[in-house]
């Protein structure tokens, strides 16, 4: 189901201060405001489609980016409403903008999931979510959370091999693939190389 109001909540977060200020490297990408520029591009174009109130989501799963589709979807049409939740938007949006710009051969998709938790992580930081609120969230943005904060601290804008290494490894021991799960079947390099055109 399509929603516009969900929509424009979406430009709004991708378009805002905390989203515009996310900027840096993790392994082969880069994750800046070019890249929400990019999604909010096609969320106006309607070539990046919205799916509200999907009851299919796996239980855990608050939102999800499927490329095969090129949709963006959310279990209620109403999310986005607090911090944590604009946060997993900006999560599935790096992975919309991944596939807007195209994968090539210069990028790693072993890359994606922790850009995205990274993102994610910054989100919040910029929300000014401390580490202790952050019990219940999974491990995963926890460990993310951490390296964004150690980023911050050092001002870098890359995250370091190792650091990178430990968020991989983190991704995958927690169940989440290195391979997005709407791209892991998908053997043609080309369907999803070529991006999303303006």
């Amino acid at each position: 189901m399509d929603s516009p109001e969900l929509r424009r909540t979406i430009i709004a977060i991708l378009s805002g201060p905390k989203a515009q200020k996310i900027n840096f490297h993790c392994g082969t990408r880069t994750v800046n405001g070019s890249i929400f520029s990019q999604v909010i591009d096609r969320l106006r174009k309607d070539k990046i489609h919205i799916d509200a109130a999907r009851s299919d989501l796996d239980p855990h799963t608050k939102a999800q980016y499927s490329a095969d589709d090129r949709t963006l979807m959310f279990k209620s049409r109403f999310f986005g409403a607090i911090d944590s939740e604009q946060g997993v938007i900006v999560h599935e949006s790096v992975h919309a903008g991944f596939h807007v710009i195209g994968h090539g051969e210069r990028f790693m998709r072993i890359d994606n999931e922790p850009s995205a938790y990274l993102a994610e992580a910054f989100f919040l930081l910029f929300s000014n979510f401390s580490f202790d609120q952050l019990d219940r969230f999974p491990e995963e943005l926890q460990l993310a959370f951490t390296i964004a904060l150690n980023m911050q601290s050092k001002k870098q804008s890359s995250v370091s091999q190792d650091e990178l290494v430990l968020l991989r490894n983190a991704i995958a021991r927690f169940g989440i693939h290195f391979l997005h799960k709407d791209n892991r079947h998908g053997t043609d390099k080309n369907k999803y190389g070529r991006g999303i055109p303006p």
